[in-house]
């Protein structure tokens, strides 16, 4: 049962917890640990051992063991308010005062909740339906033609339940706010967005293609290497001489081209996937105004 901070009895073990708006205005259940007294383990509540004292809980017959127990908080509760729970072997009760923590979206106020929205100019002018976030899901709230910045719009029964009747619940009431406007510019780049996402897709095809081109050169290259019975010779304008550098070398040269190919194809694929994920973005933003509008 509830009960005032006053009336918990000395037996009592205190506990405070923290609640979010939802776990205040629907309930919850909650996990404690607390301190039981049971029968002695050596002495099995004689307080006696081998005719003496009980050694192990001083001749009192019992110890204290450390329990945990699920308690149920039922909403709606109020901030501060103490809960006197029975729990299991412990003589007295369990006082549980509640803390109501803050909430991101909603502030209480009695049996109503308060709340902001951002609203298109366009519509607090004209009118018309926009969607709110409640304590149970979004719901559709009607906006009057002529609504000024800062009006206040009462949603009926989506507030916080009555403590009299938990099925009857207060009001959300939700301040209008104007949201900013969207400059002619900004709302071009946003249309632009289909040409950056295909501009960005055929930069990122073109690196790609610089980097295959490189592994496939790589591969196909061959190494000259002088034996014996075989001269590596190379032609530079038109005079033929032997060629000086070794099989390694010629290796060497030809893994830090394909390095620089591949590393060059990289860095314009990711130059194209920037460009790809702008152009992305700008078409999301670019469906979002025309939703709003």
């Amino acid at each position: 049962m509830r009960t005032a901070m006053a009336d918990i009895p000395l037996t009592s073990r205190a506990f405070e917890t923290g609640l979010t708006l939802e776990e205040m205005a629907f309930g919850c259940e909650r996990t404690v640990s607390y301190e039981a007294p049971i029968d002695c383990v050596n002495c099995e509540g004689t307080g006696r051992d081998d005719g003496g004292t009980c050694a192990f809980c001083d001749g009192a017959g019992t110890i204290v063991e450390l329990r945990r127990s699920t308690i149920t908080l039922p909403g709606p509760l109020d901030d501060g308010e103490v809960l006197e729970l029975q729990a299991k072997g412990v003589p007295g009760t369990l006082a549980v005062t509640v803390r109501e923590l803050p909430h991101a979206v909603f502030e209480h106020d009695g049996e109503n909740l308060r709340t902001s929205l951002d609203v298109p100019a366009k519509i607090l002018a004209s009118g018309g339906l926009v969607n709110v976030e409640t304590l149970d899901d979004d719901r559709e709230l009607e906006v009057l033609p002529g609504s000024g910045e800062g009006s206040i719009v009462p949603l009926r029964g989506h507030g916080f339940p009555s403590k009299e009747d938990p099925e009857r619940r207060g009001d959300l009431l939700v301040k209008l706010r104007a949201s900013p406007e969207t400059t002619l510019v900004e709302r071009e780049a946003r249309r632009w967005g289909a040409g950056l996402t295909a501009v960005g897709t055929a930069v990122a095809l073109v690196g790609i293609g610089i980097m295959v081109a490189a592994l496939v050169i790589r591969s196909n290259a061959t190494v000259c290497e002088s034996t014996e019975t075989t001269v590596c010779m190379v032609v530079i304008d038109g005079e033929r001489s032997e060629a000086a550098d070794s099989a390694e070398t010629q290796r060497s040269e030809q893994n830090g081209a394909a390095a620089l190919g591949v590393a060059i194809g990289m860095a314009v694929m990711g130059v194209g996937g920037w460009i790809t994920t702008r152009g992305i973005r700008e078409m999301g933003r670019d469906r979002i105004e025309q939703r709003r509008a």
